[in-house]
């Protein structure tokens, strides 16, 4: 008897003569981390259709396409971005990640390093295999999403920088970032 979570296939026999062969069916779970949308958001149907014509411009190089809404604190960037990336979640079969890089808390910004743990753990990247310094974690990183379809939600940064180390591989990918920073460095990534 096989008792607990799920554990993959089982088999128990007295004896087996032959050859055994076990398939799994067992996909991995395709990530939704995008916070709830707000329920009452209404009157940024102007704002809604610009961020859809971002997000969906085409990209020749492959690159990511990146978007940045920006702003005074309070005026409504995640609740635009959770709205939309529910709106259109449909369009990114691989997933919807989403980190909060605390930009302008009071005990200051998070470590592009830890988001990038959480993300790999989530991409189904054994704990093991995860880099330890922060370049190699985000080489695997864009190794592990080149080629998928995915969204990326990258609320309250704090520099184009902490961005910039978050910022998948090549692929028909959206990273939407809220910050209340122009962050014109990012200009040349999209």
């Amino acid at each position: 008897a096989v008792s607990g979570g799920h554990v993959g296939a089982v088999v128990q026999a007295g004896a087996v003569h032959g050859d055994l062969h076990v398939h799994s069916s067992f996909a991995p779970e395709i990530p939704r981390q995008i916070p709830l949308a707000p329920r009452n958001f209404i009157d940024r149907e102007t704002e809604t259709d610009r961020l859809g014509a971002a997000a969906t411009a085409a990209r020749d190089d492959g690159a990511p396409r990146v978007v940045v809404l920006s702003g005074p604190g309070g005026v409504g960037k995640t609740a635009l971005a959770t709205s939309f990336l529910h709106a259109a979640a449909d369009s990114f079969p691989d997933g919807l990640l989403y980190a909060d890089l605390r930009g302008f808390a009071g005990d200051g910004p998070v470590d592009p390093a830890g988001v990038l743990d959480g993300f790999l753990r989530t991409l189904h990247t054994s704990p093991a295999r995860i880099a330890l310094d922060p370049a190699g974690r985000a080489a695997q990183f864009r190794s592990r999403t080149a080629g998928c379809r995915m969204a990326f939600l990258l609320d309250n940064a704090a520099s184009a920088a902490q961005v910039r180390m978050l910022l998948p591989g090549a692929g028909d990918h959206l990273v939407l970032v809220t910050t209340r920073l122009r962050l014109a460095g990012l200009a040349a990534d999209g």
